[in-house]
């Protein structure tokens, strides 16, 4: 402990020793302290700090220099704190900027240094006296529920070629601000580097996540925090200084005070912990566990060929397994006797071409953009033959026939105005048709197509009639299955794990605690009918919506209604569907109120009724939006909720690209013997 006013040595005075100099040379005008010399690199720094600053300036330490000081402002390049610090240790007390060390074998020897000759020794993990966060301590520190999700972003300008920085020990501060927070560190973390950034997906004991963003990009800085809770999001800026608070039904903009800056405040802590005041402060053994995290987050080596677990074989889940099979061992889990009995087969069938969302530009460009991709990969299982009609009610409210065509017009949709096609279309209910060029899907070729390419594939294993029952992540951010097959049950390890099931979407959310997704499910009935009648398919839009969509086959058609298909609907807490109980049929309806725009209806003959589960965003405004929301939650995994077929391959390349940036396309085109399991 000091008495009077403590001594400073500064030692750097580069940008941030300037920094930290400026605030030195306040508190010595107020009495606080006493500037007693800096330390610099070059003679030409002594010149030009004494000449600016009018503070002693040397160019090296002397251990005579240090016994007549009582503590150490260290701010220098990282790659210099260990050894400068084990000098500073053996005389004096220090405060290092972080991190402490460049990894925790040296950090841990710098913290036993410190206990050794009874020096203070603190990191300034700075953000600790940010507003910013003292205002999250009082709105989160105190409650006992945890966020589900942490996402963060610091993101810096591009640094000099010449930089030889590394992300997750420049930019540690959110693993020191989450510890500070909550009070624990994670028990795995896992890092993928994409370009000059670094992605760290924390995982803490309880289950709570955190997904961070750290390094140097083109755009401007980025300093944010985001903390995301079953019922409430809060949402932290540090550049503009403004903390959201969101729930359901509320929002409150909180605007922080920083009257006293964070550094002022770091340095002030120092003071008062030489002079032997109890003062808390970030210590070594602190300092060092949060250079153990940074040390974790480094990229490290990947497996010559990491393994990826796709659960779900409808054409999502095929289509992931085959764009990632090129480069990882994949095995796909599909809990029924075939591929896509599910969501893919109770389907329209339709390759869209835009005209089914005038309400949704989001989905329009989507199925735009991703067509290509489509055809490059199932092209053969598109049926071109098929005349695609799209009409106009009289009755609209919401499309009208002139914001119709100026919306198709707007996104350079192909079309011709032409005449209702007599018998298949009451012409006296709609005044607009246009001939489309959209077309459908031959589903059964579409499958075939799959199958065959998942059993060619030599890196890619099926395990069909298997369900994954369960899923953990382990400390190492493992990925680990439980999955039931007709014989016996399994357990295997994964370094990536993608979920595509659909109504399904939320349930790795159960198992790892990620955010759950609202969704709303609608149970629906769509009728197979036969009509004697060439391959034309028919929507009638805002009339109310109505689909008769021929299959490209035998004369067979699906009907749908925008109400009476339509015959339960839930939002449940879980985000999972519910248990719809007993189901009775509304065919009758169903082809009585289609019959009024399409009389053609009447004289075919029913088949079957299909029913099936459409998902959607709950609570959207976007009525007629259906875009595929893939869904990165961090740690290696994500979650695709298919909105359009036509959108699989390209949604799959999205993942693969995260995980393999610039993977090679042709990569994909090699055969093999693979492995398919029932």
């Amino acid at each position: 402990m000091t008495r009077g006013k403590p001594r400073i040595l500064i030692a750097g005075a580069g940008r941030f020793g300037r920094q930290h100099l400026k605030e030195w040379k306040l508190l010595a005008a107020e009495g606080r302290a006493e500037l007693a010399a800096i330390v610099v690199a070059s003679a030409e720094s002594r010149r030009r700090v004494e000449r600016e600053w009018s503070v002693p300036a040397y160019t090296g330490f002397t251990a005579a220099m240090l016994e007549e000081v009582d503590g150490v402002d260290l701010v220098t390049p990282s790659a210099t704190h260990y050894s400068l610090a084990k000098q500073c240790l053996s005389c004096t007390n220090l405060l290092v900027e972080k991190p402490l060390a460049m990894n925790a074998i040296q950090a841990r020897e710098l913290e036993a240094d410190a206990r050794r000759n009874s020096r203070i020794l603190m990191v300034n993990h700075l953000f600790r006296c940010d507003p910013v966060v003292l205002r999250l301590k009082e709105l989160l520190g105190s409650s006992p529920e945890r966020p589900q999700l942490i996402q963060g972003s610091f993101l810096q300008e591009a640094p000099a070629a010449d930089e030889n920085l590394v992300a997750s020990f420049e930019m540690l501060h959110y693993f020191d601000v989450i510890e500070h927070l909550f009070g624990e560190p994670p028990a795995a973390v896992l890092s993928e580097q994409r370009g000059g950034c670094s992605q760290v997906s924390l995982r803490y004991p309880g289950g709570m996540n955190a997904v961070l963003y750290l390094g140097w990009h083109e755009g401007e800085k980025v300093r944010s925090l985001v903390f995301e809770y079953a019922g409430r999001k809060v949402e932290a800026n540090f550049l503009d200084r403004t903390i959201f608070v969101r729930e359901r039904d509320s929002m409150e903009r909180i605007l922080v005070d920083r009257s006293v800056g964070p550094l002022r405040a770091a340095l002030q802590t120092f003071l008062g912990a030489i002079q032997g005041e109890p003062v808390q402060y970030p210590n070594g053994e602190l300092g060092a566990r949060i250079v153990e995290i940074a040390e974790r987050a480094l990229p490290g080596p990947r497996r010559v060929k990491p393994r990826v677990a796709v659960i779900g074989g409808g054409i999502f889940g095929a289509a992931c397994a085959l764009e990632f099979a090129p480069h990882a061992d994949v095995t796909l889990f599909e809990r029924h006797p075939d591929f896509m009995m599910e969501a893919s087969f109770q389907n329209q069938w339709r390759f869209h071409s835009g005209f089914h969302y005038p309400r949704s530009p989001q989905t329009v460009q989507e199925i735009q953009s991703t067509r290509e991709d489509f055809c490059s990969e199932f092209g053969e299982a598109v049926i071109d033959d098929v005349v695609s009609y799209y009409c106009t009610s009289n009755q609209a409210v919401e499309i009208t026939r002139e914001r119709y065509l100026a919306i198709c017009t707007q996104n350079k949709l192909s079309f011709v105005i032409e005449d209702t096609p007599p018998r298949y279309v009451d012409s006296s209910r709609v005044n607009l048709c246009l001939r489309t060029d959209e077309s459908v899907f031959d589903f059964y070729k579409l499958r075939e197509m799959a199958k065959a390419r998942l059993r060619e594939h030599p890196n890619v294993v099926t395990l069909l009639n298997t369900e994954v029952a369960h899923g953990e992540i382990d400390h190492y951010g493992r990925k680990i299955l439980t999955s039931r097959g007709p014989d016996s049950s399994r357990r295997d390890e994964f370094e990536y794990l993608v979920n595509t099931t659909y109504a399904n979407s939320n349930i790795i959310a159960r198992w790892f605690n990620f955010p759950v997704r609202r969704l709303r499910f609608d149970f629906c009935e769509m009728a197979v009918l036969e009509i004697p009648m060439p391959n034309v398919s028919l929507t009638v839009l805002d009339g109310p919506f109505c689909s008769l969509v021929s299959t490209g086959h035998n004369r067979t058609f699906i009907l749908t209604h925008i109400h009476e298909s339509v015959l339960k609907s839930r939002i449940t807490a879980d985000g999972l569907p519910p248990a719809w109980g007993e189901i009775q049929s509304n065919r009758s309806n169903l082809i009585q109120s289609c019959a009024r725009y399409f009389p053609i209806v009447k004289d075919a003959r029913f088949v079957e009724s299909r029913y099936g589960v459409r998902t959607v965003e709950a609570f959207t405004e976007d009525y007629d939006g259906r875009p595929t929301v893939v869904t990165d939650h961090g740690l290696g995994c994500w979650s695709v909720l298919g909105g359009k077929i036509g959108t699989c391959v390209s949604n799959a390349r999205e993942i693969v690209d995260r995980v393999f940036p610039g993977a090679d396309r042709e990569l994909g085109r090699c055969r093999g013997m693979a492995v398919t399991r029932q």
